[in-house]
C-alpha cells in the first residue's frame, strides 16, 4: 500500500470524541501529517482567498515590490521569486510569497514586525485578515485537541495560545519549467520550526511527505475544504519526540499556477518548551527554553541573506 495520510472529521468530537483525539495521536506520532474536515473554515472562504491571491501575485512585479518585505526594514510583507533557497544543495527555490501577522503583534528582536499592506489590492488585503482570523481561531481549537492526544488535558496549551505569535505565509509556485535544473524545487526539504502548521491548498497539487519506511516522499492529494495541519519543530519537543516534524517539500509539476497559504502557530513567546516526559522516558530536549529564544536560535540558524534555511536533506527517490 502507497503511504498516504490521514484524514480526520472533527465534525464526530461530539458524538466520538475519545476516538477523534486517538487519530489525531496516530497521525502526529507517525507522519507528522493529516488532512483536518469537519472545520468551519469552508470552501467558499477557501475559493476568495485564492482567487483575491491569483490576482494579487498577477499584478506587476513594481506595485508587488513596493510592500517588500526585507530584514532591513523588519516589516512583514511581499518576497519575490529567488529569495530563498531552503534545502542544502538545490537553487533558489521556485515561489513568490507574502507574508502576515496579527496586527500590532510585536516579534521582538525578530527577523518579523509590522504588516505592510498593499495600496494596489485592497480587496486582497481585506480577505488575507478575514483568513488570518479565521484560522487563528481554528489553531487555538486544535491546541486543545492535541493536549487531550497528549494525556495533558485541553487545557496545557492556554498559556501557549494566550497571546500567541502567528505567521501566514500567502505562497504561489509557478509550474515548474521543463528545462528546470534537477535540483530545484518549489520549496525544498524543510520541516517546520513552528509549533504546528495549517496549511490550505488548492486543487494544483505539488505537496510531498517523506516516508521514513520507504525513504521516499509521496504526494498528498489535495481534498477541497480539507486543510493540511502538521506538527513543526515545537510541539516535537514539548511532546518529547513523540510527535513527528516531519520533512516535507513541495514541487509543481503540473502546467497551472499553485497556490497555498502556510499558517505558522508559533505560540506565545514566553511559553518554556519544556518536554513532557513520559514514565520510563529521558527528557530529549532542554528544559527553560522559551519560544522566543527558540524562534531567535532559528532565525539565526536559516534567515540568512537569501533567507535561507541550509536544512540537510535526506538521499532519496525523486
Amino acid at each position: 500500500m502507497s503511504p498516504s495520510i490521514a484524514t480526520i472529521d472533527i465534525s464526530r468530537l461530539a458524538q466520538d470524541r475519545e476516538a477523534v483525539i486517538r487519530e489525531i495521536d496516530h497521525a502526529c506520532r507517525t507522519s507528522g501529517f493529516f488532512q483536518l474536515v469537519g472545520h468551519d473554515s469552508g470552501p467558499e472562504l477557501h475559493d476568495r482567498v485564492l482567487s483575491a491571491m491569483a490576482d494579487f501575485f498577477a499584478l506587476p512585479l513594481q506595485a508587488k515590490m513596493k510592500v517588500e518585505r526585507s530584514v532591513e526594514n523588519r516589516k512583514q510583507g511581499y518576497e519575490p521569486i529567488g529569495t530563498q533557497i531552503i534545502e542544502k544543495g538545490t537553487v533558489a527555490d521556485l515561489k513568490e510569497c507574502f507574508n502576515c501577522g496579527d496586527e500590532g503583534h510585536a516579534w521582538t528582536g525578530t527577523t518579523f514586525g509590522d504588516n505592510q499592506w498593499s495600496e494596489e489590492s485592497p480587496s486582497f488585503n481585506a480577505i488575507a485578515k478575514e483568513y488570518f482570523s479565521k484560522t487563528k481561531s481554528l489553531s487555538e481549537t486544535l491546541l486543545e485537541l492535541l493536549g487531550e492526544a497528549m494525556g495533558v488535558g485541553p487545557d496545557y496549551f492556554r498559556d501557549f495560545a494566550r497571546d500567541q505569535a502567528c505567521l501566514q505565509r500567502m505562497l504561489h509556485y509557478p509550474p515548474m519549467p521543463k528545462d528546470a535544473p534537477s535540483n530545484q524545487r518549489g520549496v525544498g526539504a524543510h520541516f517546520d520550526f513552528s509549533g504546528l502548521t495549517i496549511l490550505l491548498q488548492d486543487d494544483v497539487g505539488g505537496l510531498e511527505v517523506f516516508d521514513a519506511e520507504t525513504q521516499a516522499y509521496f504526494p498528498v492529494p489535495p481534498q477541497r475544504g480539507a486543510l493540511v495541519v502538521n506538527i513543526g519543530d515545537k510541539l516535537r519537543r514539548i511532546s518529547n519526540g513523540r510527535y513527528n516534524a516531519n520533512l516535507h517539500r513541495v514541487i509543481n509539476k503540473s502546467s497551472r499556477e499553485r497556490y497555498s497559504i502556510a499558517f505558522f502557530v508559533d505560540g506565545n513567546l514566553d511559553f518554556l518548551l519544556d518536554p513532557i516526559v513520559l514514565d520510563g522516558e529521558d527528557a530529549k530536549y532542554e528544559q527553560g527554553l522559551t519560544i522566543h529564544e527558540h524562534m531567535m536560535r532559528r532565525f539565526r540558524e536559516t534567515y540568512q541573506k537569501s533567507y535561507g534555511d541550509r536544512t540537510e536533506a535526506p538521499k532519496v527517490a525523486a
